[in-house]
């Protein structure tokens, strides 16, 4: 058991105080009352707060997710290579890069967040002028990722009506999070 020491200082829990105290009770972590009701008010700010995330993330729609999700694909993509040109024409020098899909995001659910294989960085001009130069993504791609992998990715990618969950998407996107801080570090 943990004995309370009237005689030893506290700090004012209230985050625009912080004056030292000696509390009169073991449960004080105010030094006067205006403090007391004070971080009352914030720890019911911070309660509402995280209900208020809680319910926007229930209220939130898959296809909501789901563009979240792709967009962190494709930045994962991009700062992989971020060295490296554009898969379809090599060039370094283009205004905006995209994480350009070999296979359609909106036809292929299976491999529509496969930063790994299925995107990569691309210059706008091949992504959308040349509605992703497919002949020299595909050339380049096999050359990157090798012929078996991009075998799989085929056959992966046949699969053209899956409906992720919302629990799957959770699971895809916390392996996303940690990719990108590991991409970033």
């Amino acid at each position: 058991m943990i004995r309370f020491n009237p005689r030893k200082s506290r700090l004012c829990k209230l985050k625009t105080c912080r004056a030292r105290f000696i509390p009169a009770e073991p449960w004080e972590w105010w030094c006067c009352v205006e403090h007391m009701r004070a971080i009352a008010e914030q720890k019911r700010e911070a309660a509402w707060k995280q209900e208020k995330r809680e319910r926007l993330k229930a209220l939130e729609r898959v296809s909501d997710i789901t563009a979240r999700m792709k967009r962190k694909a494709q930045l994962c993509a991009r700062l992989r290579d971020a060295a490296l040109g554009c898969i379809s024409c090599g060039t370094l020098i283009a205004d905006e890069y995209h994480g350009g899909h070999f296979f359609p995001a909106h036809k292929h659910p299976l491999v529509r967040f496969d930063w790994r294989r299925n995107i990569h960085k691309q210059c706008k001009r091949c992504n959308k002028d040349l509605h992703g130069n497919l002949t020299d993504y595909r050339e380049n791609l096999i050359l990157k990722i090798g012929p078996e992998a991009f075998a799989e990715l085929q056959e992966l990618s046949k699969t053209t009506s899956y409906k992720h969950t919302r629990e799957e998407l959770a699971v895809i996107e916390n392996q996303l999070n940690a990719d990108l801080k590991e991409l970033k570090a």
